[in-house]
């Protein structure tokens, strides 16, 4: 059991989809925050501090969870 966990350790340490997908998740979020925000896209303009606007920056931020499930994929296949 210990050599399998060694080598599923060592695939993931060798893969460089990994590192650039961990890398780029958190930077994908950000960058879309950061021009939803500078853009200020609002369904409806509503202002950032609304529950409306605190939506609208979530399911943008949510964004990023389409890069880490491609992470996942990776990490079993």
């Amino acid at each position: 059991m210990k050599r399998l966990i060694h080598a599923e350790l060592l695939k993931l340490r060798t893969t460089r989809d990994l590192l650039w997908t961990a890398a780029g998740a958190p930077l994908f979020v950000l960058a879309s925050v950061a021009l939803t925000i500078k853009s200020g896209s609002i369904p409806g303009d509503a202002p950032f501090d609304s529950g409306a606007g605190v939506r609208s920056v979530m399911a943008v931020a949510s964004s990023g969870s389409l890069l880490v499930l491609l992470l996942g994929i990776t990490g079993t296949a």
